[in-house]
């Protein structure tokens, strides 16, 4: 069947139905994420979705579950109003070259390079350096938002793990369709938001929180400097 927007509706709808759900990201979801005022939008940030858009998708929730279960899942989704891009699902960090950033904006003029990186990175951070360092926020306790790198790739599954638990599992598949509650499915969703946005929050200040761990990095005995930067719940593991 087909909805009025022209795009095909899940099985098992008995009646026209128009889509709700965006579980897609949107061409302009940086541009969203910028005016959200949620976490880092300075330097060389990254738009980070809360619940990944990847967590989400049919793909994922179907390894999870049987087949009926997927497309009754699939089903709710579609009806209940929620937006992927919505501001309280958007959150601005900062990647690892923030960091490096705002260290070579602050010794700017004691000489040398703070890091050796590629002489893409090198020309891109030099250019910032110049037009940033009078205006510049360096982040603050703010984890790395690095795609496959410190730690998002777990955090992805911990949010996989947590709709399954939290949200999936507690949907009835025999339940008729019009006995779905689309504005209960909103709030969880909206909740889980919320509880991964303090999440984040509350890694990147682990330890000594990321400001003070940065410039300790290289301290004698240090082994720990690293962890209030992964997104994962375990920053031992391999980054």
């Amino acid at each position: 069947m087909i909805d009025g927007g022209g795009e095909r509706m899940p099985d098992h709808f008995t009646a026209t139905v128009a889509k709700q759900g965006v579980f897609e990201k949107s061409k302009d979801y940086r541009k969203i994420c910028k005016g959200c005022r949620h976490g880092y939008h300075d330097g060389m940030w990254q738009a980070h979705h809360v619940l990944p858009g990847v967590t989400l998708q049919g793909a994922t929730i179907a390894k999870q579950v049987n087949e009926e279960k997927a497309k009754y899942i699939e089903n709710c989704k579609w009806i209940t109003k929620w937006d992927l891009n919505a501001k309280d699902n958007m959150m601005g960090l900062p990647t690892i070259w923030d960091y490096i950033l705002a260290e070579k904006i602050k010794n700017t003029g004691s000489g040398g390079e703070v890091i050796s990186t590629s002489k893409y990175r090198s020309a891109r951070i030099n250019v910032l350096v110049k037009r940033l360092t009078s205006k510049f926020s360096g982040p603050k306790n703010h984890p790395a938002h690095n795609p496959v790198s410190w730690g998002h790739v777990d955090f992805n599954c911990e949010v996989t793990d947590f709709l399954k638990t939290e949200i999936w599992d507690h949907l009835n598949e025999k339940k008729e369709e019009h006995k779905i509650n689309p504005e209960s499915i909103k709030g969880q969703l909206d909740d889980a938001a919320k509880h991964f946005m303090s999440t984040l929050e509350a890694r990147g200040q682990r330890g000594e929180g990321t400001e003070k761990e940065w410039p300790r990095r290289f301290d004698a005995g240090n082994d720990t400097w690293y962890h209030p930067f992964s997104m994962a719940a375990d920053p031992e593991n391999p980054l």
